[in-house]
């Protein structure tokens, strides 16, 4: 296939064009898309699916003209009956790994977390939990998260909860709230918000 890219800031030339094989298989359970273009650019991906719950992906991202735009990763995902995983790792010029989990514990209740690691400042880790209650036209959210402190000098880490619920008053309009609260520097806020939603558009404030 061929792919003509118009209006690129990439490029002085204003465009980029890319041509490469795109395989499928039968069912749809292989993948295989590549693409060289004249920027210098290669690039390639692969997805396959195995059994009726797991899915592996992998790609990768070569510029031969600016190295740093090198990227690579491989993923992993498992959907199971009441609960999901997904694992990944990546090269972005530094080592990057995640994962995921999710589970519905009652028809109306859902619990997860995520965490990444990346491979800088010794080990940075970033990471998240929370649990979702949806029930009728009400749905409350809580999550707790733990991330590195941009304030601070010596890479301290900050912690922040929020609290966020959702009444949906009609099929078109719903009006929620959100309380957050960071430790140790003691932010708080509370905001208030709305969504109406027509038929071609969406208006939130």
């Amino acid at each position: 296939s061929h792919t003509l890219f118009l209006g690129t800031q990439l490029r002085e030339s204003g465009y980029i064009y890319q041509f490469g094989p795109t395989f499928q298989a039968e069912g749809g359970r292989t993948a295989l898309i590549a693409r060289c273009g004249l920027d210098g650019g290669v690039n390639g991906r692969l997805i396959q699916k195995l059994g009726a719950s797991c899915e592996v992906k992998a790609s990768s991202q070569t510029h031969l003209k600016e190295p740093q735009r090198n990227m690579h990763d491989a993923s992993f995902e498992y959907t199971g009956k009441d609960w999901t995983f997904g694992t990944k790792l990546a090269w972005q010029g530094a080592c990057l790994g995640g994962a995921s989990f999710t589970q519905r514990i009652l028809p109306s209740l859902h619990l997860g977390g995520d965490v990444t690691m990346v491979a800088v400042n010794n080990l940075m880790v970033i990471g998240q939990v929370g649990a979702r209650w949806s029930e009728g036209k009400d749905t409350f959210t809580v999550s707790v998260n733990r991330q590195p402190d941009p304030k601070s000098p010596v890479g301290a880490n900050m912690h922040e909860a929020r609290m966020q619920y959702v009444r949906r008053l009609s099929e078109r309009l719903s009006l929620g709230t959100e309380l957050k609260y960071s430790h140790p520097d003691k932010d708080s806020g509370l905001s208030m918000a709305y969504e109406y939603t027509f038929r071609n558009a969406r208006v939130q404030g």
